[in-house]
């Protein structure tokens, strides 16, 4: 059979395991090999047998015979090693002679004699002195380490790591090929550096570095962000805000500033953002599109890795993205409220800015990014986290890969802060099973177009007003005057109609509903609006339970008790007459008169 590692233009072995056959024949898809060397173990195991001392053959071991051919030098040479020793040093043969034995087989191997001359030495170190031992250099590093990683010599290919790790400039400067370097051997190396490291290797013909900052940026993809390399958070988190347009983490996307209207104030009094995630932007697309801008794998990772690291800045008072160091906001010249002191007039709460004519305020509670140049943030360095950042930034910085250009800073709006939007009021989500009740507006049938009873008396009745007579034939003028009306029908003696100016006819005044006390009106009043919200609350509430459920006999019950509530008088007018009407049943009214008489 016969076994190649398929890469014959590289420095690295290329084994031929020949497996002889006894009879001289071939079967399908083996070579025979017929040489003079592949027959010597033969000859050595049928002498073996004839030997009438057993414990003769535990002394004797086999020596496997490797054809080295150097195809670059056209030269062939021959190398002997012990099978035990071969098996445990070099894995690969253990693995593809599975089930057979070496001595059967011959074994050719091309690449350089030198090399293999060192890799013979390793295998066979425990028998020499210290000082013979083999050595690495910049200049064997790389074949060597092709070598033992395709003979599966595991020692040997962590000691040529280690020494990759450690003078990798060197090497890049000594080696003239290395492109050899598989996929895997560069995963394992640059799993050994750093990014501080990684960026004081020097390759100016980019052979091999590019290929690590590749494999470094894989690794700050990685959900949980690995320290000992210089990430301190990850990129898989990463999303763009729909809104303001800003990359954000989840770990501080609530502190980032967004537009005001996805702002609001929490119970400490701190703004909170709350940013919508664009579903149309995703990460692979957004590192294409930034390599093409960049068009280097070192600055493209440096970047990446400013936009998942955030820092806080002590003077503006905002967190920021690292690739954001100089832009900071600020105002160069000092505000100026309500003029000089020179005129006379004392200084006020409002003024503006004299570099750009923004409008400055002297009392802020909420205070946000406000500037119209740019300069390098005050990092607040709270804990060790922190101060590696910055000093991986600083260093970053060095070789300009890391920061970014400050954007082009726009004009000021037209005399509107900056906080115009932001949400006091905390979001409260609805509770309940009903839908949201309108009962601020009064309920009115859709086949009739007539108001009821008391409504009409109460048109009626507004229409005697002479400063109101132009809002009679409107329902909500008959609603405004329906409030100024006690229970009992009769109009209160601490209440009077409001009188309202209007600019223009299509502006009313907004009735009292009833759901909130009206300072302006008197308690008689204010608890009459308050019965009428109430009643077209449960108006609402039964019409809608009746609808869930589907009953018509809960409908015609609901519609009579309608009918039986428009009567003259309030609610404790009604109350009255049901009182009376009980005691009637009862026959204690007609008892009482009686007696009377």
């Amino acid at each position: 059979m016969a076994v190649s590692d398929g890469h014959h233009k590289s420095p690295a072995v290329s084994p031929t395991v020949l497996e002889n056959s006894s009879d001289g024949g071939s079967s399908t898809g083996r070579r025979l090999s017929r040489s003079s060397d592949s027959l010597a173990p033969s000859k050595a195991r049928r002498k073996s047998l004839v030997s009438p001392i057993p414990g003769e053959l535990l002394k004797q071991e086999a020596e496997i015979v490797i054809h080295v051919c150097d195809e670059v030098k056209n030269i062939s040479r021959d190398f002997t090693c012990p099978q035990k020793l071969l098996v445990s040093k070099m894995g690969y043969f253990p693995e593809v002679t599975a089930g057979q034995r070496l001595e059967d087989m011959d074994i050719s191997v091309h690449c350089d004699i030198q090399i293999f001359e060192w890799l013979m030495k390793w295998v066979k170190r425990d028998t020499l002195p210290q000082g013979e031992w083999p050595t690495l250099d910049p200049f064997n590093v790389i074949p060597i380490l092709v070598s033992a990683s395709f003979l599966q010599m595991e020692p040997l290919l962590l000691d040529c790591l280690s020494f990759c790790h450690a003078r990798l400039s060197d090497i890049v400067k000594a080696s003239a090929n290395l492109s050899c370097l598989n996929e895997g051997i560069v995963t394992r190396l640059a799993a050994m550096f750093t990014n501080l490291e990684l960026e004081g290797v020097r390759d100016k013909k980019d052979r091999v570095v590019p290929r690590l900052w590749t494999k470094m940026i894989q690794s700050l993809c990685e959900p949980e962000p690995q320290a000992l390399r210089g990430h301190f958070a990850s990129l898989a988190g990463l999303f763009r805000c729909s809104r303001c347009g800003r990359f954000l983490t989840p770990a501080v996307a609530s502190y980032v500033f967004c537009l005001p209207q996805n702002m609001r104030v929490n119970r400490w009094g701190q703004i909170v953002s709350q940013h919508t995630r664009d579903t149309n932007w995703n990460i692979t697309n957004f590192i294409a599109a930034l390599y093409k801008e960049l068009r280097s794998w070192r600055k493209l990772y440096w970047r990446l890795w400013g936009h998942c690291h955030f820092l806080y800045c002590a003077t503006c008072e905002t967190h920021f993205p690292v690739y954001q160091m100089n832009w900071c906001q600020y105002h160069p010249d000092q505000a100026q409220f309500l003029g000089p002191a020179v005129e006379g007039r004392t200084a006020g709460p409002a003024g503006r800015f004299p570099c750009c004519g923004q409008q400055a305020y002297r009392y802020e509670t909420l205070t946000g990014p406000s500037g119209c140049q740019y300069r390098e943030h005050t990092v607040q360095i709270e804990n060790d986290r922190d101060r590696s950042i910055l000093q991986l930034a600083q260093v970053a910085a060095e070789g300009g890969c890391l920061f970014d250009v400050a954007l082009v800073k726009n004009h000021p709006q037209n005399g509107e802060p900056w906080w115009t939007g932001i949400a006091l009021l905390p979001h409260r989500s609805r509770q309940g099973l009903l839908p949201t009740l309108h009962v601020d507006e009064p309920v009115t049938s859709k086949g009739s177009k007539k108001c009821t009873t008391r409504q009409t008396s109460m048109m009626l009745d507004s229409s005697s007003d002479t400063e109101s007579s132009d809002n009679v034939k409107h329902h909500r003028s008959a609603l405004v005057r329906q409030s100024s009306y006690s229970s009992d029908g009769g109009e209160s003696e601490y209440s009077s109609p409001r009188q309202y100016r209007y600019r223009s006819t299509k502006r009313r005044p907004k009735m009292p509903s009833g759901r909130y006390w009206s300072g302006e009106m008197s308690a008689r009043s204010n608890q009459d609006n308050q019965r009428e919200f109430e009643e077209r609350a449960m108006k609402q509430v039964i019409a809608m339970l009746c609808k869930k459920t589907g009953s018509d006999s809960g409908q015609q019950h609901h519609q009579m008790q309608q009918q039986s509530y428009h009567q003259q008088g309030g609610t404790y007018v009604r109350l009255e007459a049901e009182w009376r009407e009980s005691l009637k049943s009862r026959g204690v009214i007609s008892t009482k008169g009686k007696a009377q008489k």
